[in-house]
């Protein structure tokens, strides 16, 4: 199984690093966030899920190498042993552990081993970012990948709060500028 590279690695690092400054939507970041996860771990089956409020519940959003479909959102509650698990860091997951993390995302895979990180804001969810290998042979992540989807999880979470921001200001932006077309309409004013 082909390992991350030290180059790949840093020139990864530097990529991530920068990406949450970029103004951009959330559908943007999470496509942005799983091209880089799944570009970085390419043999890797990535899932990303987002926590809607209303729900209460991680709804699948987008995948690379896994069809969810038919996949369900998963329940604060059924996912919080994963959470509960993971705590500050990413949980390492292996298929002869406690939890059945294919059965808690509703993933209808064969993975083997898995990282999952939670994203989280002072201890409000985001999502739930989810990097996972199939196969027999050497399944482990090694020590530096499992730094490296640390810090991606990091920067996601940083990626995720600036597009909610800068989708935001654009909802706000777009109000002002109804509000100046009406004033314009009505009284032939322009702003």
């Amino acid at each position: 199984m082909e390992k991350v590279n030290v180059s790949n690695e840093l020139l990864a690092l530097y990529d991530v690093a920068t990406f949450p400054m970029r103004p951009m939507s959330q559908e943007q970041a999470v496509d942005l966030l799983l091209d880089k996860t799944a570009a970085l771990f390419g043999d890797s089956l990535v899932a990303f899920y987002l926590y809607s409020d209303q729900t209460a519940a991680f709804l699948p959003l987008k995948a690379s190498r896994v069809d969810l479909t038919h996949v369900s959102e998963v329940s604060l509650e059924h996912a919080m042993p994963l959470l509960e698990a993971a705590g500050e860091h990413p949980f390492v997951w292996r298929r002869d552990g406690d939890v059945d993390l294919p059965a808690v995302l509703g993933l209808q895979t064969t993975i083997q081993a898995a990282l999952l990180a939670p994203l989280q804001l002072d201890d409000a969810p985001l999502g739930l970012l989810c990097i996972a290998r199939d196969g027999d042979a050497d399944v482990d992540f090694t020590a530096s990948e499992q730094l490296l989807f640390e810090a991606l999880a990091k920067r996601s979470v940083d990626a995720l709060v600036t597009a909610r921001s800068f989708s935001l200001v654009q909802e706000e932006h777009k109000h002002e500028l109804q509000h100046a077309r009406a004033l314009h309409d009505l009284f032939g004013i322009s702003l």
